[in-house]
C-alpha cells in the first residue's frame, strides 16, 4: 500500500465514508472493518522505512567507525553525525520517500534521495550539529548550503525535499 493511502483513505474507499439511510447490512459492515484495517495497515507501513532507515545508519556508522576505515585514511563516523541523522530521519514526513544512508570519508553520514535525472538532493550530517546540502531540483534549479540542525528539520530542507517529490510526480 501507498503512503498516499495512508493520509486519504476516503478518496480510495468512499463506502468507508457513506452510511446508507436503512439499516447497515451485514457484508457493508464487515466491508467497512476491512476498509479501516487495511488504512491502519498502510499507516503503519507508510512510517516502517524509517525504523529500518535509523537501523542502517547505526549499521553504517559502526562499521565505519576507526580511522581509515575506506582505506584511504577516511575518517571515522562520530556518534554525533550518526545521532543527528537518526534525529533528522525521525523528523521526516512520511510522504518523503526513503534516502539511501552512506558514510561520507569526512566522518559524515550522507542521506540521498535520487528523484530520477537531474533530481537529487544530499544531505550530510557532522559531529557540529550543521547539515550541509547540495541539490538539483530539475530545470536547472540548484539548491545548496549549510543549515544547523536543533530540534526541527530546517524549512529550507523541507521545502526542498517537498518540491523534488512534487517534480517527480509522487503522491501524497
Amino acid at each position: 500500500m501507498t503512503p498516499a493511502l495512508a493520509t486519504s483513505p476516503a478518496e480510495y474507499f468512499p463506502i468507508s465514508r457513506r452510511r446508507s439511510s436503512g439499516t447497515t447490512t451485514q457484508t457493508a459492515s464487515k466491508l467497512e472493518t476491512f476498509v479501516a484495517v487495511a488504512v491502519e495497515h498502510a499507516r503503519q507501513n507508510a512510517n516502517d522505512w524509517r525504523t529500518l532507515c535509523r537501523d542502517l545508519v547505526e549499521m553504517i556508522a559502526r562499521e565505519n567507525s576507526v580511522l581509515g576505515w575506506d582505506g584511504y585514511g577516511a575518517l571515522p563516523i562520530s556518534v554525533a553525525a550518526k545521532h543527528y541523522a537518526q534525529r533528522f530521519i525521525d523528523g521526516l514526513p512520511f510522504n518523503i520517500p526513503a534516502p539511501e544512508v552512506m558514510p561520507d570519508p569526512d566522518g559524515e553520514v550522507a542521506l540521498c534521495w535520487d528523484f530520477g535525472p537531474g533530481k537529487i538532493l544530499t544531505l550530510a550530517f557532522g559531529a557540529t550539529g550543521m547539515i550541509s546540502y547540495a541539490g538539483l531540483l530539475g530545470g536547472g534549479v540548484k539548491r545548496h548550503g549549510m543549515e544547523p540542525f536543533k530540534d526541527t528539520i530546517p524549512k529550507v530542507l523541507l521545502e526542498t525535499l517537498n518540491e523534488l517529490r512534487s517534480r517527480a510526480g509522487y503522491a501524497g
